[in-house]
């Protein structure tokens, strides 16, 4: 009307990605890659992104580090969340048997849930595990039968976590399928390099690309 001035105020979307050290951005080659993956995705999408990954979490002590502290405080504010943790279950707390596993995905469902209590309208994401990968240069606490049966592991435990999408209405987003085993993406055998982070970022953003819009 004339007189008035009317000001639409857009709010870009949010999205909180709770993780590990695959969502931090660690290289495994003493320095952190200076773009992860989950900035890299606010840019493409141009969305609202924090990054909640902490290195050396597994489903089991995730929560008691201070990024699940801020994930709790932005999720109410959030439309889109993704959940990366496993790899540091497979390794650090050997779950690596089938009942393990089974553990891996209840805990991992708990976090989705009491994220979900936080904003019952959260669109959920579980992000695939990647592989450990197989060619040198390999860690040295590694050898290649326990790179075979970590690997192993990533598969079944993926395979949960797909089920568990399938069966709670959440998106499973195996980005890892075109990931693993690219050597020139990792920086050490468990890590992506700068690159890897690059590759990653473009394989999430085209899938989340699909649901979110700015």
């Amino acid at each position: 009307m004339k007189g008035h001035i009317m000001c639409v105020f857009h709010k870009k979307p949010l999205l909180v990605c709770v993780g590990d050290s695959i969502t931090q951005g660690d290289t495994g080659l003493g320095y952190m890659a200076q773009r992860p993956w989950p900035e890299q995705v606010g840019e493409r999408l141009g969305i609202n992104v924090v990054n909640c990954g902490y290195c050396g979490a597994s489903t089991v002590d995730y929560q008691t580090y201070g990024p699940w502290q801020i994930a709790r405080r932005m999720l109410p504010d959030a439309q889109y969340a993704t959940f990366g943790l496993g790899t540091n279950d497979i390794d650090l707390e050997h779950a690596r048997a089938s009942m393990e596993l089974d553990d891996v995905a209840a805990r991992m469902r708990g976090i989705i849930e009491e994220s979900i209590a936080l904003q019952p309208r959260l669109d959920v994401t579980i992000l695939s595990v990647p592989e450990f990968a197989l060619e040198q240069p390999i860690m040295t606490r590694f050898n290649m039968r326990t790179l075979m049966e970590l690997n192993h592991a990533v598969e079944q435990l993926n395979e949960r976590y797909q089920r568990m999408c399938q069966d709670k209405g959440w998106r499973f987003l195996n980005y890892a399928s075109s990931f693993n085993q690219r050597r020139i993406l990792y920086g050490n055998t468990i890590h992506p390099n700068q690159r890897g982070y690059d590759v990653i970022a473009g394989l999430i953003a085209e899938r989340m690309g699909r649901v979110i819009r700015p």
